[in-house]
């Protein structure tokens, strides 16, 4: 998995999630995601990871100095305006520290990390297209070992292509949104070397109820067949922000349940959420919280982040940096 999470395919199984969003387009820390925050296929692939918007920190170990990749000179693109760099601290020592660089319209223009001695090293680097208005119609993210991705941007609909090293097709994704923005369908294909077809996969979201808002209260998902396979049922606060969220999935393995919880401040920042994950016999198997401040321009400066599960237990925090350029 990439050092930050942002909408786009980090690995085939998870590809359509990421490009929608995981639930709802345009997510900020006021509206966070509704129906997908937990989708069952994309849990098992992500391993409980969450589906935060590009300010959310993603644990990786720290990058080896002498990874072996096909190392780009990338420079720092012309229309960046902003470098926001994320030093994650356990015990109190430096885990990593990842650096971007984005936009006038807040996309992230180039990313990487910082090495022991210093150094700057951009990894990733992407081009955007936008209308007439400013709104985003097209995406390319490029990776220093050559792959890349595309994602068209249309009204109702997101089309996303993952290509390799070689140029080869990966994955390609179509999502498609109702007139509020949730997501409500998504259509994968994954592709072996040759071309041939690897898995196709379809997520059905599209049986919802919502509130007077557009705001989906409870949504179930469906099987190829019909079948119903998880249901969502989501609360919301006076200010439309969604204060719980519970995914139940009984024909899952072992059969779990996603609970999701969140707390705002007076200025509808999202200051706290936890998640927890629970099979069939009410054992928890994910406990992940995470603790939110930002300074008086509303930006995120600190992050306090705790995840325990049956394999992992960490405990964590990063500072936010902003510099103008």
């Amino acid at each position: 998995m990439g050092l930050i999470k942002f909408k786009k395919f980090v690995c085939l199984i998870a590809a359509c999630c990421l490009l929608a969003g995981c639930g709802k387009k345009n997510n900020n820390s006021s509206d966070v995601s509704d129906i997908g925050t937990a989708d069952s296929s994309v849990a098992d692939a992500m391993t409980a990871t969450d589906a935060m918007t590009t300010d959310t920190v993603t644990t990786t170990a720290a990058i080896p100095e002498n990874t072996q990749t096909v190392t780009q000179n990338m420079d720092i693109p012309e229309d960046a305006v902003l470098k926001v760099t994320e030093t994650t601290y356990r015990n109190d020592e430096v885990w990593e520290t990842i650096i971007r660089y984005e936009n006038a319209h807040d996309d992230i223009v180039s990313w990487g990390y910082v090495q022991s001695d210093g150094k700057e090293v951009l990894t990733d680097h992407n081009e955007y297209k936008y209308d007439d208005d400013g709104k985003k119609i097209y995406e390319k993210s490029i990776r220093d070992t050559g792959s890349y991705d595309e994602i068209e941007y249309r009204d109702n609909v997101e089309k996303g292509k993952g290509y390799d090293r070689k140029g080869r097709l990966e994955v390609e994704c179509e999502v498609t949104f109702d007139e509020y923005g949730n997501h409500i369908m998504s259509y994968t294909i994954g592709y072996d070397e040759d071309g041939s077809v690897l898995f196709e996969m379809i997520e059905d979201y599209s049986d919802c109820d919502y509130d007077e808002n557009g705001k989906i209260l409870v949504c179930r998902q469906r099987s190829e067949t019909g079948k119903v396979i998880a249901t969502t049922t989501n609360t919301y606060d006076e200010n439309g922000n969604l204060l719980l969220s519970e995914k139940i999935s009984p024909d899952s393995k072992n059969y779990y349940s996603i609970c999701h919880s969140y707390e705002y401040d007076d200025k509808n920042n999202l200051i706290s959420e936890q998640e927890i994950t629970k099979s069939n016999t009410g054992t928890v198997h994910v406990a992940e919280s995470y603790e939110y401040q930002y300074n008086e321009n509303g930006r995120k400066v600190r992050v306090d982040r705790t995840y325990i599960s049956d394999e992992l237990n960490v405990s964590e925090y990063t500072i936010y940096e902003y510099t103008e350029l």
